[in-house]
C-alpha cells in the first residue's frame, strides 16, 4: 500500500468517527458519507426517493445500515442525475 493512500484511509476513518461520535447515528452510514463527502441529509433523501436501498434487516431507531461492498459502488453523481431526470419527467 502506498503511503498516500494510506493516509487518506486514515482521514476518512477519523472523519467517519467524528460524525459518529457527534451525530449517534450508525457507524456503516457515517462511514459512507465520510467515503463520498456527502452530507446526511442528502443521504436521507436519496433513501427516501428510492435510489439508495439501506440493508432493510438492520434498520434500528430510524437508523440506516449499509453494506461496504454496497458503500463503494455508489456513484453519487449518477444518482443526483437520476434524480434531476426523475423530478423533470
Amino acid at each position: 500500500m502506498s503511503t498516500t493512500f494510506k493516509n487518506q484511509m486514515r482521514d476518512v476513518m477519523n472523519d467517519a468517527w467524528r460524525m459518529f461520535r457527534v451525530t449517534g447515528e450508525a457507524f456503516a452510514e457515517c462511514l459512507k458519507k465520510a467515503i463520498h463527502n456527502v452530507s446526511p441529509q442528502t443521504v436521507r433523501n436519496y433513501i427516501n426517493d428510492g435510489l439508495i436501498s439501506p440493508e432493510l434487516r438492520t434498520i434500528e431507531n430510524g437508523k440506516f445500515n449499509f453494506r461496504l461492498s454496497y458503500v463503494l459502488t455508489l456513484d453519487f453523481s449518477e444518482l443526483k442525475r437520476k434524480l434531476k431526470d426523475r423530478n423533470y419527467q
